[in-house]
């Protein structure tokens, strides 16, 4: 972990993986959504408003959970610029 006061957001000053792609799976879900937001605490500069963190947990999904998404990017959903939201 970085040292208080550290700046985490600076590239290679902060070790976590990116999370790997989730695929809809319910019992991998709590896991990928726990690395999601580890690596966006630890980046929170390229992460500065919910519709960017949303655009990447978007990203990270592949399968049915990137069918699931689509709607929500085709019409876009509110849903897109509200972080929490979207989490639940």
């Amino acid at each position: 972990l970085p040292a208080p006061g550290a700046d985490a957001s600076a590239p290679g000053k902060y070790p976590v993986a990116l999370p790997e792609k989730f695929d809809g799976a319910p019992a991998s879900f709590p896991m990928f959504l726990a690395q999601a937001k580890l690596y966006i605490q630890g980046r929170a500069r390229n992460f500065p408003d919910d519709r960017t963190k949303v655009h990447f947990l978007i990203s990270l999904l592949k399968d049915q959970a990137a069918k699931w998404a689509l709607p929500l990017l085709r019409q876009d959903s509110p849903l897109l610029a509200d972080y929490t939201g979207f989490c639940n």
